[in-house]
């Protein structure tokens, strides 16, 4: 099954499905493409940018925005929005719980961590990385840059 308009392709692969998303491609432990599917849907509606309203708003010239601040366009966006909703979805199936994927997921470290990689790849240095990531989430760039300080210490001391 392809969902052109997410971007992904489902196959099924029992006991599995199988998840392509632009160079990307993962297992699932669901054996039901459509109802996999579905639980992307709706995980993908859930994960909202808190930017979303004002990006209607803003027109994108080679990845610039009206303001002159770096920005994903909107292939990109949902991109990334389709990136979040399938980690939610292999955790959830990771514990054996139902998924149930929230806007609240957005607010959660990995989420953080996700956004913020696909910030560094389209920015490069990290205060504008910072800053993109943070428009996103709708922090403070201070914020995403403390969290990426702390995470990184606790990482670094396992």
């Amino acid at each position: 099954m392809i969902d052109e308009a997410l971007g992904v392709e489902v196959v099924a692969e029992p006991p599995w499905v199988r998840v392509r998303h632009g160079a990307k491609s993962a297992l699932y432990p669901e054996r039901d493409p459509e109802r996999f599917l579905a639980a992307l849907r709706e995980g993908f509606a859930a994960v909202r940018f808190a930017d979303d309203a004002d990006v209607v708003a803003v027109r994108f010239a080679d990845d610039i925005d009206v303001r002159g601040e770096p920005a994903f366009d909107a292939d990109e966006r949902r991109a990334l929005r389709v990136d979040v909703a399938l980690h939610w979805l292999r955790y959830f199936a990771s514990v054996r719980e139902p998924a149930r994927i929230t806007a609240g997921e957005l607010a959660h470290p990995q989420s953080w961590d996700i956004v913020l990689a696909a910030a560094r790849a389209k920015c490069g240095g990290d205060p504008a990385a910072f800053a993109l990531a943070a428009r996103l989430l709708g922090v403070l760039p201070e914020d995403v840059a403390r969290w990426r300080r702390v995470e990184d210490d606790r990482l670094a001391n396992m």
